[in-house]
């Protein structure tokens, strides 16, 4: 007996160019059969891509970085803000 799980749950997947999208779309297409890799334990945790893309192996770590650093960024061009609003909670 099977039991039919739907998602629509997106991973971050590193897409920087048209190409990469069109080869996604492409390599899944709607009715077609595709593997699913699972945890028998939890069937509901599921992928249909698996470990570090080998064309970019290191673009978890560069947008890990990316990210960082905007928050610095954002956070140190409103460092009065965040000033004030100390202020006004400490009294």
């Amino acid at each position: 007996m099977s039991k039919l799980y739907k998602g629509k749950k997106p991973h971050l997947y590193t897409i920087t160019i048209k190409k990469e999208a069109e080869d996604i779309v492409n390599k899944f297409k709607v009715g077609d059969e595709v593997p699913v890799f699972y945890n028998p334990e939890e069937p509901e945790n599921s992928v249909l891509i698996t470990g570090p893309r080998k064309d970019k192996p290191y673009h978890e770590y560069a947008m890990s970085i990316i990210v960082i650093l905007t928050g610095f960024i954002l956070a140190y061009a409103n460092l009065d803000t965040f000033k004030e609003a100390y202020e006004l909670l400490m009294n």
